[in-house]
């Protein structure tokens, strides 16, 4: 008989997605572990960058849900390889939103990128009336430049000076230089205000 009770096994697929021990996951798994425990792994092993182990979490039928929390959290994090994997298993355009604005907030080109051209809404609000451009806009990434220009040629609405005020307002106070330069290339009227 065994003696490894049912909350032991769910305890430590947790602990083995989260570490990347793809051999034990996969055994644990076939010792029938609860579904909570095998959608909660899913979203640890995006969280830690582990790909191999959420392709085997996502063939044994984690629910939509978990695969868009695990979206978010690899989106946050940058594991580009993972995104694109999540993408192919009905994540919901809610989800997509929100990890761009996640992305962005972080400085992921790659995943913005990706997210973009699988129909993420670049206009998008985070409850605090965020969009991608103004989360970027308020960072100094390396690749916050380019950023904006994909968030800005990529969408007509961002091009129009009036939508590209708060953006304009959150690199200033930031003291982005070039961005303001870019803002300022694109007419953005500095006479507005962040209301």
């Amino acid at each position: 008989k065994n003696n490894i009770d049912d909350t032991s096994k769910n305890n430590a697929l947790l602990r083995a997605s989260e570490r990347g021990y793809k051999d034990t996951v996969e055994i644990l798994i076939k010792s029938n572990v609860d579904d909570a425990s095998k959608n909660n792994a899913l979203i640890y092993a995006s969280e830690r960058g582990h790909k191999n182990i959420v392709e085997i979490l996502i063939k044994n039928n984690v629910d939509d849900n978990s695969k868009n929390n695990a979206l978010l959290k690899a989106s946050e994090r940058g594991y580009k390889d993972i995104v694109e994997l999540l993408l192919k298993n009905n994540i919901d355009d809610t989800n997509k939103n929100k990890a761009l604005l996640k992305a962005s907030s972080r400085g992921h080109k790659d995943i913005v990128e990706i997210l973009i051209k699988k129909g993420a809404d670049i206009n998008a609000k985070d409850k605090y009336g965020n969009t991608a451009l103004t989360e970027i806009s308020k960072k100094s990434y390396k690749k916050s430049k380019e950023i904006i220009y994909l968030l800005t040629e990529n969408n007509p609405t961002n091009k129009e000076p009036k939508n590209l005020i708060p953006a304009f307002i959150s690199a200033s106070q930031s003291g982005h230089k070039e961005i303001i330069e870019k803002f300022i290339k694109d007419k953005v009227n500095i006479n507005s205000f962040d209301q």
